[in-house]
């Protein structure tokens, strides 16, 4: 994936000294690791660079009125060159034409992952957009008059008119809590670009405007064979149009469904154009109950392909805090950097499909229950309450609570949230103002969820998830970092519009059961799945892995990191809290998350100290390209 940075200057009147080509540069050069510059587009009191390992440089035959620097991948690029009346060229090409004709609704009719910066000179404007899904990352920080862009978050602290290195509290306390969703970063003054939105800049005004959304009112068959036949298509139309590259594919497979169905979907889209099937990579824990060995042999089976597995415990450096592995401000997690040796397998360049996306998409929601007491149907409805909750006494609170949300009116019900205090449901390791600081942020997030209409209430939690009301996208970025420092791209079937749009249309009760989840996904995939795999209840869980790094291999990494905390020096947690929750018999959710912040500020203000990392030397892009 491509890097893209931007300084402009919106004052009323730009500077013309050389700090807007040089602040640029420090950007590129905080993101060298994404490749080597490959496109430079200076104007007025603005420059804008792009960077990139191979691949076509945008032409500039004719003139446009905005130009602009792209990473973007497209699943129809001939589809896309018809319809815009063109000749098939670059994605990059393509994309830009296209915006070009069609404008904001470029975020409507293409089809793919991309982020663009745009500068239209003649209006000074700059233009910033992402697809609906936040494939590609993009973030965006303002410092007086000047605006600054950048492919991750890190870069925007790397110049003369850089972000000081502050941390959120709002933002890092969500994160702890695990209610982390799209919007401002981790660091102050730093926020992400929303999916599916475009964002206008001048020097008179700031305008945002959310283009693209999954749709809450998809409809699709109601028997589940139709609907298995469908998401069936769906995902196979995805896989196949993530496997279109020049270089060799791979698939990332833990031995669930998700991943297990992206496997054997690309092996028969690679038997079918008479290729390869893509290598099996995965993690392989020998002894531990987390193990699923037998499921991914079989899976290899059943797919005809090479199998490369690695044990992340002969690799005990990759899940250290303090290893050179870890990228600028990384957000480090164990259960991303063990993937490291397992990349380190496969070539340069390698697409790497996953199965991201399946949990946020097929998971069992506490939403049924309410569904069924607005269709009248009550003993569906206890039934819901009590596959939700353990226990009839749960279950009883649960299912007066589903009834209280029916009776009580919106109106009065808003307002109920404002005057009641959430603050005794935050944890008392959050210092005070940050417990008020969350209690209006929750209350502002009720009302917002509550003002998306949908005809259920499992449509309507579905759709907000992939409207950032979820941490899907924080992942997504860990996983871009990820890839670009092992020189590979990973890309995602089940963060399709085909796949999203047929899991939206799927009625609730074919999605899960009192005893099986992802019923409709286990329907689609019967005679492509090995049997093993497709009939399994169990799932990993990874814990019996990462817990014992954190208490015994690393214990020394987190205790030095939180004798010094930033998150208890800038007063988000309360002192001592942070080394209190090493304790083996602790729940580990709390020092897990907060070395990821931690890590992520060490390795800013390190760099940043150090402005270490130049920009490497590679090979320039063929002639016309």
């Amino acid at each position: 994936m491509r890097g893209l940075a931007a300084v402009v200057d919106l004052g009323p009147t730009p500077r013309n000294d050389g700090s807007i080509d040089r602040a640029a540069s420090a950007l590129a050069q905080a993101m060298a690791h994404r490749g080597a510059e490959r496109d430079r587009v200076r104007g007025a009191g603005s420059t804008l660079v792009s960077l990139g390992r191979a691949g076509a440089v945008p032409r500039r035959g004719r003139e446009r009125r905005h130009e602009g620097i792209v990473d973007v991948r497209l699943d129809d690029r001939r589809g896309l060159a018809d319809s815009l009346g063109v000749a098939e060229t670059s994605d990059e090409e393509l994309f830009l034409e296209a915006w070009e004709r069609w404008g904001d609704d470029v975020l409507r009719r293409v089809v793919g992952d991309f982020a663009a910066v745009l500068w239209d000179a003649r209006e000074r404007e700059l233009v910033l957009l992402r697809d609906g899904l936040g494939i590609r990352q993009l973030h965006v920080a303002r410092r007086g008059p000047i605006l600054l862009v950048a492919t991750e978050m890190q870069a925007l602290t790397a110049s003369e008119h850089g972000v000081p290195v502050e941390l959120d509290p709002l933002s890092c306390a969500r994160f702890l809590i695990e209610t982390y969703c799209a919007g401002p970063t981790l660091l102050r003054g730093i926020d992400a670009v929303e999916p599916g939105t475009v964002q206008r800049w001048t020097p008179r005004a700031h305008r945002s405007r959310r283009v693209w959304w999954p749709d809450p009112f998809a409809k699709g068959p109601t028997d589940p064979s139709a609907s298995a036949e469908r998401l069936r298509e769906a995902l196979d139309q995805a896989v196949r149009a993530r496997m279109s590259t020049t270089g060799p594919t791979a698939s990332l497979v833990s031995g669930g469904h998700d991943s297990s169905s992206v496997q054997v979907l690309a092996a028969r889209a690679a038997r079918d154009a008479g290729q390869t099937p893509p290598s099996l990579l995965h993690l392989a824990f020998p002894g531990l109950p987390c193990d699923e060995a037998r499921f991914v042999e079989a899976v290899a089976a059943a797919s005809g392909a090479p199998l490369v597995e690695v044990d992340p415990r002969e690799h005990p450096e990759v899940t250290s805090p303090a290893s050179p592995a870890v990228e600028v401000g990384e957000l480090y997690d164990i259960t991303v950097a063990m993937n490291r040796p397992l990349l380190e397998r496969v070539d340069p360049g390698t697409v790497v499909l996953t199965g991201c996306g399946g949990d946020d998409l097929l998971f069992r929601t506490s939403q049924d229950c309410i569904d069924h007491l607005r269709a009248r149907r009550p003993l569906a409805a206890v039934r819901a309450a009590r596959e939700s909750k353990r226990g009839p006494l749960a279950a009883t609170r649960f299912l007066a609570g589903q009834i209280s949300r029916i009776l009580v009116g919106g109106e009065l019900r808003d307002t109920l949230r404002r005057l009641r205090p959430s603050r005794g449901v935050w944890p008392a390791w959050l210092v005070d103002p940050v417990r008020a600081q969350l209690d209006a942020w929750h209350a502002d997030r009720m009302l917002w969820r509550a003002s998306l209409a949908a005809p259920s209430e499992v449509q309507r939690r579905l759709a907000l998830a992939l409207l950032g009301d979820s941490g899907t996208f924080l992942l997504l970025e860990r996983v871009d970092l990820l890839g670009v420092s092992a020189g590979v791209e990973f890309r995602h079937p089940f963060y399709d519009r085909r796949v999203i749009e047929a899991l939206l249309g799927t009625p609730a009760e074919q999605r899960a059961s009192a005893t099986s989840t992802k019923d409709v996904l286990r329907r689609a995939m019967r005679g492509l799945l090995p049997e093993v795999v497709r009939t399994r209840q169990d799932a990993a869980d990874f814990g019996h892995y990462a817990d014992p790094i954190i208490v015994t291999t690393h214990v020394e990494h987190y205790r030095r990191a939180f004798q010094s905390s930033a998150l208890e020096r800038e007063g988000i947690v309360k002192p001592g809290v942070l080394l209190a929750s090493l304790a083996p018999d602790r729940n580990l959710s709390l020092p897990w998350r907060a070395m990821a912040i931690e890590t992520a500020v060490r390795t800013i203000r390190e760099a940043r100290a150090s402005n270490r990392r130049p920009c490497p030397t590679l090979p320039a892009p063929p002639p016309g390209s």
